[in-house]
């Protein structure tokens, strides 16, 4: 009678372990799916909510110009001025920049999630800027999750690739970009250190 009770144990736990197993597998898919369909409605063209905002396009990574989303303000192309022929400093929000110097998104609001650099246009020239980490805790949080991926494409510093018990970034000399085909390029790399 003990053995057919330790068999029965032996395999109600088997069946527990494997439905934990499961259940953990299925969350994973699921969690894997969610980031998919994030990517998915952030880079989907977004209409012109008004004939006078003129034609926007994806703002995703690629070749395509960066855009801006409904309620996050409009993002400016190469040349595009939204009406407007003032030349006096902007400050626009970007995102991550990939291996080649190329920031992957600009608005004129901040995105949180997307966001990581705030760039202020030259006067007199709205296709050049200085740009630096966004000042901002969750900011900073968010980019020391994978400092690689998130600043090395923008940022020079000691050990930057390594941010481990990091709590915030320093912009120790802002960089600077240029507007070149709808996207921002770094043409000198910030300079940032992380504080514990």
């Amino acid at each position: 009678m003990a053995t057919i009770a330790f068999v029965i144990a032996v395999a109600a736990l088997a069946v527990a372990l494997w439905v934990a197993w499961r259940q953990q597998t299925i969350n994973g898919e699921l969690a894997r799916e969610i980031n998919a369909l994030r990517q998915s409605v952030a880079s989907a063209p977004l209409p012109a909510s008004r004939p006078d905002e003129g034609q926007q396009g994806e703002g995703q990574d690629g070749d395509t110009p960066v855009t801006g989303r409904p309620g996050q303000g409009p993002a400016l192309q190469a040349g595009e001025t939204d009406g407007r022929q003032d030349t006096s400093p902007r400050t626009l929000y970007l995102s991550r920049a990939d291996e080649q110097g190329v920031f992957s998104r600009a608005t004129e609001a901040m995105m949180p999630g997307n966001s990581i650099f705030c760039l202020t246009t030259i006067d007199g020239d709205p296709q050049r800027g200085t740009f630096a980490v966004i000042d901002d805790r969750g900011v900073h949080a968010m980019a020391l999750m994978m400092p690689t991926l998130n600043l090395a494409g923008a940022c020079t510093g000691a050990d930057i690739q390594v941010s481990g018990g990091a709590t915030a970034i320093v912009t120790d000399v802002p960089g600077e970009a240029s507007l070149s085909g709808g996207r921002w390029h770094v043409t000198v790399p910030a300079v940032i250190h992380f504080v514990k």
